[in-house]
């Protein structure tokens, strides 16, 4: 299974204009990791934008797709 960080972030200045982004953690292995790991990858989202405030981060799994199944092994 592969791992991503979903974060909602809103404009500083406008709390109403919010966006949704994956962030992949191809590192990541398993639900610790993710967890431990989707800490410092906020950080770094954060410092490249300034102009918006994280609302909300979860560390998600998601299952591989047919091509990365296939790659995989």
């Amino acid at each position: 299974m592969k791992y991503v960080l979903f974060v909602m972030a809103c404009l500083s200045n406008e709390p109403g204009q919010c966006i949704g982004e994956p962030i992949d953690l191809p590192e990541v292995t398993n639900a610790t990791a993710c967890h431990l790991a989707s800490r410092l990858r906020m950080h770094e989202w954060a410092e490249a934008h300034p102009d918006m405030q994280i609302k909300e981060a979860k560390c998600m799994g998601r299952p591989l797709t047919l091509t990365e199944a296939k790659t995989a092994f």
